[in-house]
């Protein structure tokens, strides 16, 4: 939906992603989720450069 950040379809707090859909937490880059706000290009959720998406999560070749 419009305005969340994430959505992970249920109603509980503490798993990353609150009742009302805002990120829980210090945004991270390697986390696997793209955070465009944060300056983030891509994250695939590991720190190996070389696979199209860098650890700086921003996108390669």
């Amino acid at each position: 939906q419009p305005g969340e950040q994430c959505d992970d379809g249920n109603g509980q707090d503490g798993d990353g992603c609150t009742a009302n859909c805002t990120l829980e937490g210090q945004p991270l880059c390697g986390d696997g989720i793209v955070q465009p706000q944060n300056g983030e290009q891509c994250d695939d959720g590991n720190a190996v450069d070389g696979d199209g998406c860098a650890v700086t999560c921003l996108l390669e070749g």
